[in-house]
């Protein structure tokens, strides 16, 4: 009796030990991801509802302010804010990915690492 139980247990073990491994549900590349990015781009957007888009690209972005408000720069590929900063009216706002750095009239505000692959976009909230 007892060689019946290991003869039987030897042939379903090396089953029992691929399904434990490989799991049971199948997974789709990317998909996981795709829902936290989206998730988060809702909870800003809710967060934020008054703010304007101005522009979005790649590379350069620029935007003098009618009047006194928020400008908000966001990476579109990854979900997050990258810098946000008061303006007055007529204030000038350069996003340069390519060098790394945000300028406020000419004055340099923000200077770390910004992926010049990503796209960017950039909001503007009136203070009213």
């Amino acid at each position: 009796m007892n060689q019946l139980f290991n003869t039987r247990c030897a042939r379903f073990a090396p089953a029992l030990f691929f399904v434990a491994v490989a799991g049971c549900h199948e997974y789709e590349p990317g998909h996981r991801d795709r829902v936290i990015i989206e998730e988060r781009r809702e909870i800003r957007t809710d967060q934020r509802r008054d703010r304007v888009i101005i522009t979005e690209g790649r590379h350069l972005l620029e935007f003098r302010a009618p009047r006194r408000g928020i400008a908000t720069v966001v990476d579109l590929d990854n979900g997050r804010e990258i810098i946000t900063t008061d303006l007055d009216g007529g204030d000038r706002l350069t996003f340069d990915a390519d060098r790394n750095k945000v300028y406020v009239n000419d004055r340099k505000i923000y200077d770390h690492d910004i992926n010049s692959k990503h796209l960017y976009r950039l909001y503007f909230d009136e203070r009213r």
